[in-house]
């Protein structure tokens, strides 16, 4: 079963210790190597990040360039949809002369929470809760695409289990991709 991970989202790829490293490759995750040059302001160390299962999909080719897309527009949505509101008014600013012409905290989240509930209603019904939950554990969670089709399928083989994973990303990325227009 997957494990709550221990450090944050943006710490997760930076800070991944041996033990979450190990925990992520035992539950089918997959651990990228990424050379970190000069130019990024650091040293050339190499560092071990755990790739998102979306991304694992498409660079295996189990998915088109669109539908990745579409997955990862997804999740854009849901993490704009889940920032927290913006308390202090505007007011000041725009006195002030400060005022951009662009959203502010609150307007955005409320943007992309309206796009996220009917992107998740482009989705069939069959697939909607099973890959919402899914899609939303993967934040949390070590989650793979084969535990996507443990939830979808009663076959206990791990390729039979995959398979069904990758049918259902499919199926669900292909429905969303036609609903983002890509």
């Amino acid at each position: 079963m997957a494990r709550i991970a221990a450090t944050s989202k943006a710490d997760a790829s930076i800070c991944a210790t041996p033990e979450r490293l190990a925990h992520a490759k035992a539950a089918g995750m997959t651990i990228i190597k990424e050379k970190i040059t000069p130019e990024d302001g650091r040293t050339g160390v190499i560092r071990r990040q755990i790739e998102h299962p979306i991304d694992t999909a498409r660079r295996r080719d189990w998915i088109t360039a669109e539908m990745h897309a579409a997955g990862c527009r997804i999740r854009a949505l849901m993490d704009g949809a889940r920032t927290e509101p913006r308390i202090t008014s505007r007011y000041l600013a725009a006195v002030d002369g400060d005022a951009s012409s662009g959203m502010s905290t609150s307007d955005r989240r409320e943007y992309c929470a309206r796009c996220y509930i009917r992107a998740k209603a482009a989705i069939r019904e069959r697939e909607r809760t099973r890959f919402v939950h899914w899609l939303e554990e993967c934040e949390l969670m070590d989650m793979s695409v084969k535990m996507l089709g443990e939830w979808f399928t009663p076959r206990k083989q791990a390729d039979a289990v995959n398979e069904a994973g990758i049918w259902v990303l499919n199926s669900v990325l292909g429905d969303l991709a036609d609903h983002f227009g890509y």
